[in-house]
């Protein structure tokens, strides 16, 4: 699997993410918090998922932060991953919109779509 590419045990589902960042919050300041960042470090990715799942609510998902310490228009040589858990509604805090589309891999390109759709 490669570390920049969603994959679960049986990929069901396959998709996209987008999101846009929070005004108010950055993913930066919970890992200073928890002293996980050294200062010329700076957020330029993250994963989040959880497993395990058994059909009941989760209280917690597992935050992968991705850290670099070079301008990332050099391209990028080295990346530090950082863990962290926390409850899903915090980890949306850090976001303003959050938008995630997956489907089983039929065909949409024809498709119209009947309902709510953004």
């Amino acid at each position: 699997m490669c570390t920049f590419q969603a994959a679960v045990q049986y990929d069901d589902f396959r998709g996209e993410v987008a999101c846009d960042r929070s005004d108010h919050k950055n993913l930066r300041d919970i890992l200073a918090a928890r002293d996980l960042v050294n200062d010329d470090e700076y957020v330029m990715g993250f994963r989040m998922g959880a497993s395990g799942l058994t059909g009941e609510a989760i209280a917690e998902v597992s935050m992968v932060i991705y850290l670099a310490d070079q301008p990332f228009e050099q391209g990028l040589t080295a990346i530090r991953a950082v863990e962290i858990i926390m409850p899903p509604a915090d980890a949306l805090s850090y976001f303003k919109r959050f938008d995630l589309v997956a489907t089983n891999g039929v065909d949409t390109t024809q498709a119209v779509v009947d309902g709510p759709h953004y």
